[in-house]
C-alpha cells in the first residue's frame, strides 16, 4: 500500500472508531441515572475505624472494637520519636482529666529495629506514664491506618467511626479542644 492510501485508510479507521464510540457512549449513558444523596445536615460521611489487635504492657491482647461505645483517642508513637516525646506529657495530663469520658489508646509502633516491646515499656515506666499503652507488635494497626509518620492521632466516636485525624505533635490546648469536640463538651 502506498503512503497516501495508507494515510487515508488510517483516517477512515480512526473516524469509524470515533463514530462508534460516540454512539456507544450516548446509548449507554441515556439509561444511566446517577444516584444522588441529599445531605441536609451538611455533615461528612462517617467512616468506620478498621479493627485491629494490639497488646498492653502485660501482653494481654485487645481489639479496637473492645472499646466501642466510648469515644477513643488513638495515638501512634514510638520512644525514639522527638515529636512524640514532646506531646506525650499532654496526653498523660488529659488522660487524667478525661479518662472517664474517653478511652485513650496510646499505640507504640514496634518495628523490632528502632523500637521494641522492651524499649517501649521501659520508656513508659521511666516516664511514669499511666495512660493505657498498647504495642503494635505485628504493625497491624499501623497498616490499617496507613501510618507513615508519627505522631499521628485519630479521634473515633462512640459508634466506632473516625471523626478526625491529626498528623504531627499537638499542643495540650489543641488536644483538649479536639477531645471536647469528640465528647460533645
Amino acid at each position: 500500500m502506498n503512503k497516501p492510501r495508507k494515510t487515508l485508510f488510517n483516517v477512515l479507521v480512526l473516524a469509524s472508531v470515533l463514530v462508534i464510540a460516540y454512539f456507544l457512549y450516548h446509548s449507554l449513558s441515556a439509561g444511566y441515572t446517577p444516584k444522588t444523596q441529599t445531605n441536609t445536615q451538611n455533615t461528612s460521611p462517617r467512616i468506620p475505624a478498621p479493627d485491629f489487635i494490639v497488646c498492653d504492657i502485660n501482653k494481654k491482647a485487645y481489639k479496637l472494637s473492645d472499646f466501642k461505645g466510648t469515644p477513643i483517642v488513638l495515638n501512634f508513637w514510638a520512644s525514639w520519636c522527638p515529636a512524640c516525646k514532646e506531646e506525650l506529657p499532654a496526653f498523660e495530663k488529659l488522660y487524667d482529666e478525661y479518662k472517664n469520658d474517653v478511652h485513650f489508646m496510646m499505640v507504640d509502633i514496634i518495628d523490632t529495629q528502632k523500637e521494641t516491646f522492651e524499649t517501649g515499656t521501659k520508656f513508659i515506666k521511666d516516664n511514669n506514664y499511666h495512660f493505657p499503652a498498647y504495642f503494635d507488635k505485628q504493625q497491624e494497626a499501623k497498616y490499617y491506618f496507613a501510618v507513615s509518620s508519627i505522631p499521628m492521632t485519630i479521634f473515633i466516636d462512640k459508634d466506632g467511626n473516625i471523626v478526625e485525624g491529626k498528623l504531627g505533635a499537638m499542643s495540650e490546648e489543641t488536644l483538649r479542644s479536639k477531645i471536647k469536640n469528640l465528647i460533645g463538651k
